[in-house]
C-alpha cells in the first residue's frame, strides 16, 4: 500500500469468515517490507459489526526496504467477544507524500505460538545503554555470552545482573549464578520473545518468562516490563517492572521480589565503594498527600561514576545489602539460601553498608512481601539510576519513583513504620472517593489503614471483572495514595466508562464508583 500526498494515515482490512481462535495463542506475526526503520504498523482486531470492540498494537520496523516479520501479543483481550475482522494501518498520523518513502508491502498474517528461544536486546539513550533479556538476566545473556553489559558513559559497569524472588530458602527461582561463577542459574524459561514498542522519546520492552526450569519452582509466570527514556532529564534511569502471577492453584505467602547487581566500576573491579542512601525529602504531587516521604537509594561509586538501585512499588527495601564479594558472593557462597537470605534480611550489623572499605561489591534489594491468592497478580518495580555525583544519582533515584507513578501508573507504597517511626496513624479504616472524577487519563485513589493488615485494591468494570489489582500485600499502617493511570493488568489502556475500585483489608470492605471519560 502506498500513503499518498498529505494523507496522514494508509491502511487496509481483512474481513474473516469465521472468528479468530484466541485458545491457542494470542500472538501474531506479520511479514513486512518497511521504508524506513522506526516505521510503525498497527495491528488490529475488530468485531465484524461493532467497531468498538476491537484491540490494537504497534510494531516498530527495525531495518529498511528488507522484508522482516513484526510481533504483536494481545494477551489481554476480551476472548468473550469475537473477532472477524484485520485492520493493518501504516504509520498512523505521519503524512505520506506518495513515494517510495510510504510505500509499504504486506504478507502473511498468521497467528504463532512462541518458540522457547533465549535473547537479548539493547536499550540505549545518551548516558546508557542495556542489555534486557526475556530469562530474567540484566547485562547478558548467559555466561557472559552475549553480553551488552550496563553501560554508563560508554563504559560497561555490570559483571551481572539477575531477577531473584521467592518465599523460602529452597523456593527462590532466580537467574543468578550459582556457586562459582560462569554456571549460571537456569530458573526462567522464555515464554514469549521479547516485544520492543517505541513512543515519542520512550522506549519499551516486554517479555514473559516462568519458573518451570527451576529445580523447586513455585508455578508462576512473570511479565517482565522495562522502559528507557531519551528526553532531557529523563536520561539518568531504567525502569523495570515485574508482574508476577500466580499459577499454582494455591496461595503464596512472603514473596518477595529481589534483584542482584555486580557492578565493577573500574577494570579491577576490587576497589569500590557502597552504601544506602535514606532521604526523607522526596515528593511527588498527588503522592503521600503532597507530604515529603522517604526514599531509599541502594548505590555504589568509583571517583565520579555512581550507579544505584531504587524501590519504585514501595519506597523503602524490604531487605537487602551491600555484599561484600569475598564474604557473601566468592568461594562457593551463591546458593539459594543465601540468595534468599540477601533479599529477605538485612544484616544485624553493617547493616546497608560496604563494610568500611572498598572491595568487590554488590546489591541486592527487594520489595514486598506480597501474598498472592491462585490465579492473582502482584507488581514489583526497581529504579536501575546513574549519576556522576551522589546528588545527580539522587535526583535520578527521584525522577524514576515520579516517572513510574505518573506516566505507568504504578502503586507506590508509603511505608510509615520503618525503622521504629510512627506519625499521624489514622484511628480508623477509610477508603476516599477518587480525585479528580471524572478523570482522564489518572486519578488518585486515597486510603487510610489504622494497623498494618493484609490489604487488596482492585479496579473493576461494571460487570465485575478485574481489570487492575493495584495492592495486593501487606501494607503499613498510614494514610496511602495510590494513583490509577487507567491501564490494566497487561498494561493497555482501558475504554472509558464506568469502574469499581474497592479495599479489602482486615475486616474492613469498602467499594466506590469512578468515571473514565477520554
Amino acid at each position: 500500500m502506498v500513503k499518498g500526498a498529505g494523507d496522514p494515515w494508509a491502511g487496509s482490512y481483512l474481513s474473516l469468515d469465521k472468528p479468530i481462535d484466541f485458545k491457542g495463542t494470542k500472538l501474531f506475526k506479520v511479514k513486512v517490507f518497511m521504508p524506513k526503520v522506526g516505521a510503525k504498523l498497527l495491528l488490529k482486531v475488530e468485531n465484524q459489526t461493532n467497531g468498538a470492540i476491537n484491540m490494537e498494537k504497534d510494531a516498530i520496523a527495525t531495518v529498511a526496504n528488507a522484508w522482516q516479520e513484526l510481533y504483536y501479543d494481545f494477551s489481554g483481550i476480551d476472548t468473550s467477544k469475537q473477532y472477524q475482522k484485520v485492520v493493518l494501518i501504516c504509520d498512523l498520523g505521519t503524512v505520506g507524500d506518495g513515494s517510495a518513502n510510504f510505500t509499504y508491502l504486506i504478507d502473511d498474517i498468521q497467528q504463532y505460538v512462541a518458540p522457547i528461544t533465549r535473547k537479548i536486546v539493547g536499550l540505549k539513550n545518551s548516558k546508557m545503554t542495556v542489555g534486557i533479556t526475556n530469562v530474567g538476566h540484566i547485562g547478558a545473556l548467559n555466561d557472559y555470552q552475549d553480553t551488552l553489559g550496563f553501560m554508563f558513559n560508554s563504559i560497561n559497569t555490570l559483571y551481572e545482573g539477575s531477577l531473584i524472588m521467592g518465599n523460602a530458602k529452597n523456593r527462590v527461582p532466580n537467574a543468578a549464578r550459582f556457586n562459582a561463577a560462569p554456571s549460571w542459574n537456569p530458573g526462567f524459561r522464555h515464554r514469549s520473545p521479547i516485544m520492543i514498542t517505541k513512543d515519542g522519546s520512550t522506549t519499551e520492552t516486554m517479555a514473559t518468562f516462568d519458573d518451570s526450569t527451576y529445580a523447586n519452582p513455585l508455578g508462576i509466570i512473570i511479565n517482565q516490563h522495562t522502559a528507557i527514556d531519551t528526553a532531557a532529564g529523563k536520561e539518568g534511569y531504567l525502569l523495570l517492572g515485574y508482574d508476577v502471577i500466580n499459577k499454582s492453584g494455591a496461595t503464596i505467602n512472603n514473596f518477595l521480589i529481589g534483584s542482584f547487581f555486580d557492578f565493577d566500576l573500574t577494570a579491577a573491579g576490587d576497589v569500590d565503594r557502597g552504601g544506602i542512601l535514606k532521604d526523607s525529602t522526596n515528593t511527588i504531587p498527588g503522592v503521600n498527600g503532597g507530604v515529603p516521604f522517604k526514599i531509599n537509594l541502594a548505590y555504589m561509586y568509583n571517583g565520579t561514576t555512581f550507579v544505584g538501585l531504587v524501590p519504585l512499588t514501595q519506597t523503602v527495601f524490604a531487605g537487602g545489602r551491600i555484599a561484600i564479594g569475598p564474604n557473601e558472593v566468592y568461594g562457593g557462597k551463591m546458593v539459594d539460601s543465601n540468595k534468599y537470605q540477601y533479599i529477605s534480611t538485612f544484616r544485624a550489623t553493617n547493616t546497608f553498608t560496604d563494610g568500611g572499605a572498598a572491595n568487590d561489591l554488590s546489591i541486592f534489594g527487594s520489595v514486598g512481601p506480597y501474598t498472592i491468592a491462585a490465579n492473582d497478580t502482584t507488581h514489583g518495580a526497581f529504579g536501575l539510576v546513574v549519576g556522576s555525583s551522589l546528588i545527580e544519582l539522587l535526583n535520578n533515584a527521584r525522577a524514576a519513583q515520579k516517572a513510574a507513578v505518573q506516566e505507568y501508573g504504578i502503586t507506590l507504597q508509603i511505608l510509615t513504620g520503618v525503622e521504629g517511626e510512627k506519625s499521624n496513624l489514622p484511628t480508623s479504616y477509610a477508603l476516599d472517593q477518587n480525585y479528580p472524577n471524572p478523570f482522564n487519563p489518572s486519578t488518585t485513589i486515597r486510603f487510610a489503614l489504622p494497623s498494618n493488615s493484609l490489604t487488596k485494591l482492585v479496579v473493576y468494570d461494571v460487570l465485575g471483572r478485574e481489570v487492575r489489582t493495584l495492592i495486593n500485600n501487606n501494607t503499613e499502617a498510614g494514610y496511602h495514595e495510590i494513583v490509577w493511570n487507567g491501564r490494566n493488568n497487561l498494561g493497555s489502556q482501558v475504554a472509558s466508562g464506568m469502574y469499581i475500585y474497592r479495599i479489602e483489608s482486615g475486616s474492613f470492605i469498602s467499594t466506590k464508583k469512578m468515571m473514565l471519560l477520554k
